[in-house]
């Protein structure tokens, strides 16, 4: 379950509301995850920019 998205982080809010142990592995997990995501979210939407630029249909919004 730690590979889905989300379950790291919360799982460090979940031990962070409870006074658990600092978990580094977790953490740099959810880091990782994070800025894959990021990164993934930046990429499509610079594609769908590139698609409405390319087909020109901004200007009828």
């Amino acid at each position: 379950m730690a590979y889905l998205p989300f379950a790291p982080g919360a799982h460090l809010v979940r031990l962070g509301l409870t006074g658990g142990a600092f978990d580094r592995e977790v953490f740099l997990l959810a880091l990782l995850q994070g800025v894959l995501l990021f990164a993934v979210g930046l990429w499509a939407m610079a594609a769908m920019y590139r698609l409405v630029r390319r087909k020109g249909i901004l200007g009828r919004f």
